[in-house]
């Protein structure tokens, strides 16, 4: 017992109960009471002597104090990456022998492996056995995640034009680094080129390296389509006199913007003029520039014709070309055996009543051959 009535652990070969006996204790190094260890202090291995004899003691007290050993370690979490790295070193806290003293971590033993290429998670154990052979230990958990880096763009479509402009920040969304933070276009790595000029696909990628050594990437395609922009107008003829009138929408037919979308003919350049009064040739040029400085345009003949020079006369005042006269000469001669008469002779040609019919019908065709003519010139 100590000096307090606990009960000790001892390898006791004789203990004295009584004045002028001999005893011998040998202590143990360490005893546990109530899960707590406890470590022998004296300054003497053993303890012999006569009880009560030549200033022996008249009581024996074992002194033993609670071991200070101990260690200490914590858990963690890490982001699976490359660049990822982990000792044992980053866990550990502290360890102290049974006096108390510091342990540094190269007299303490590690068990246990970590991938920080591959999530998951990975128990590793801290262990230490004092100078008194107590073993210490602390088992913590190192958790490996995956990156949160992402990166997100999208696809878009432009119309080809002067005017046509393209930045990255056009297709690009959003990205996240490692821990799921917002990451600004500055710190991606944009490449590919877009040529907003000229029709065709072009793909353009967005990168981003985390800290942990993890690479995100997003392809997108540009597609530069042509302009559907299209103007179409129609050559036309007049003629010429002060009641003539002409203006840009008779001879404009229609227009589309770059969309297709129907273009009004006041959002139409119009340039050129016609003199109605004036026979000649006139050139009018209409023209259009869409939203992407696409200039299309189409330009157009309007034909003014002189009028024809009975040109407004009245058919009452017309007059009709003579008829061809044909002068026909005849004799008809009487048989005398029947009876017949000798008519006298006119010294007309005696081609009979048959000459005299073709004549008229010779006649009668010039006649109208020359009001058919009389009526196209009035048309």
């Amino acid at each position: 017992m100590d000096q307090d009535g606990k009960a000790l652990q001892s390898d006791t070969t004789l203990i004295a109960n009584s004045n002028g006996e001999a005893y011998s204790i040998t202590p143990v190094t360490t005893i546990t009471k109530e899960n707590n260890v406890y470590n022998y202090v004296s300054t003497s291995s053993s303890l012999t002597g006569t009880y009560g004899s030549d200033n022996q003691p008249t009581e024996i007290t074992l002194t033993y104090h609670a071991s200070q050993t101990t260690i200490d370690a914590k858990d963690s979490t890490l982001v699976a990456g490359p660049n990822t790295k982990w000792t044992a070193a980053d866990n550990f806290v502290s360890a102290t022998d049974q006096a108390g003293n510091p342990v540094e971590l190269k007299d303490i033993t590690v068990t246990g492996t970590v991938d920080t290429t591959k999530a998951g998670q990975y128990d590793v154990t801290y262990s230490y056995t004092d100078a008194n052979g107590n073993l210490v230990s602390k088992t913590i958990t190192v958790t490996v995640v995956d990156s949160k880096a992402g990166i997100d763009a999208k696809d878009s479509t432009l119309v080809a034009g002067p005017n046509t402009k393209w930045t990255a920040a056009d297709n690009f969304v959003s990205a996240t680094d490692q821990a799921g933070n917002n990451v600004e276009l500055k710190d991606i790595t944009v490449t590919g080129t877009v040529d907003t000029t000229k029709a065709g696909q072009y793909d353009v990628t967005y990168s981003y390296t985390d800290a942990n050594g993890n690479l995100v990437s997003k392809t997108i395609t540009v597609t530069v389509v042509d302009s559907k922009a299209g103007i179409d107008a129609k050559d036309s003829t007049l003629v010429a006199g002060p009641n003539t009138k002409w203006t840009a929408g008779d001879n404009f037919i229609s227009a589309t913007d770059q969309a297709g979308n129907n273009v009004e003919l006041k959002d139409i350049t119009v340039t050129g003029t016609v003199d109605t009064t004036k026979a000649g040739q006139y050139d009018v040029t209409y023209s259009y520039t869409d939203a992407n400085g696409n200039l299309v345009s189409k330009t157009i003949t309007v034909t003014v014709l002189a009028p024809s020079s009975d040109s407004g006369s009245n058919s009452s005042h017309s007059k009709e070309p003579d008829s061809p006269t044909v002068k026909v000469s005849y004799s008809v001669t009487k048989n005398n055996n029947s009876g017949s008469k000798q008519l006298p002779d006119t010294g007309e040609n005696s081609d009979g009543v048959v000459g005299s019919i073709v004549g008229a019908i010779f006649a009668a065709s010039l006649g109208i051959l020359t009001i058919i003519n009389k009526k196209k010139n009035d048309n």
